[in-house]
Order: C-alpha cells, then sequence, then structure tokens
C-alpha cells in the first residue's frame, strides 16, 4: 500500500522502524537480565494463540509458556483448550497451566508425549509468576498468554 501511495522504500523502512507495539499483543520485552518476555496477554484466541506460539517458536533459548488457556468458548472450550495444550507441546520446553483450564491443556500436551515433569499446574496467575520467576534465567523466552476477564 505504501508504494502505491508513492512511498519508496527507504521511507517505508524508516516508517517500520517507528512502529511500536500494541502493549499485551505480541509485544517483546528485553529485560536486562537477558531473558525475553512476549507479552500476549490482552486477550487470546484460537488462531492468535497458535500465532503466539508459532512466534515463540521463532526464538533461540529456552522456551516457557505460562497461560490460562482460552476462555469463553461455549460448548467447546475443553476441546479448544485440548488442542492448545497439543500447540504448546510441539513448541514449549516447560509449561506453567494457570488456571480452570490446565488439566485440558495438560491433556492436550500429554496426548502429543510431552514430558508431565515440564509442567507446572497452578491455581492463580500470583503461583505462575513465583514459578517463572525463579526459574527464568538468561537466554530463556516465556511467553505470557491470555489474562482471563475478571469473571473467572
Amino acid at each position: 500500500m505504501a508504494v502505491k501511495l508513492g512511498l519508496n522504500i527507504v521511507q517505508i523502512s524508516k516508517g517500520i522502524a517507528n512502529i511500536t507495539p500494541v502493549e499485551h499483543r505480541l509485544q517483546t520485552i528485553e529485560l536486562n537480565t537477558g531473558i525475553t518476555i512476549i507479552d500476549d496477554s490482552y486477550n487470546s484466541n484460537e488462531e492468535g494463540a497458535k500465532l503466539a506460539l508459532e512466534t515463540l517458536n521463532l526464538f533461540k533459548g529456552r522456551k516457557i509458556v505460562a497461560t490460562q488457556g482460552l476462555v469463553e468458548m461455549g460448548t467447546g472450550q475443553e476441546r479448544v483448550n485440548f488442542e492448545l495444550g497439543e500447540s504448546i507441546a510441539k513448541v514449549a520446553d516447560i509449561a506453567i497451566l494457570i488456571g480452570i483450564n490446565r488439566e485440558n491443556i495438560r491433556l492436550g500436551m500429554i496426548s502429543e508425549g510431552y514430558c508431565d515433569k515440564n509442567i507446572y499446574l497452578v491455581t492463580h496467575l500470583d503461583d505462575a509468576k513465583e514459578i517463572f520467576s525463579a526459574m527464568l534465567k538468561k537466554g530463556d523466552v516465556l511467553l505470557l498468554q491470555n489474562d482471563l476477564p475478571d469473571n473467572y
């Protein structure tokens, strides 16, 4: 579109360099500790969750996913979270599963042959924060996926 509007490649490159990501939507945060956080916590849907995992897979280093799964999915919620687990199993070295969907996500991961010892199950986000705060080290990439609505 920019070319059709008459911009050249230098102008387009400068414009792209000035784009800032929307907070909490695949926002990459480089910490001074050498840890990378991919903050995709604002909200999520099936396609967005898969794309976030594809993004995580582009990074080098140990890949950690902290997720509460997908909600407000109606009668398909268990299936959707099972499938999310299958997708996580293909990318993550460690998974921290939080809240009401954690067991369905875990079962999806196990169905893909994922090692149960690399899965942490917690009830609340604060519990997950304690785990990843203690385990994260230089070179790690943490994907924070989906913050639940207030009614969960």
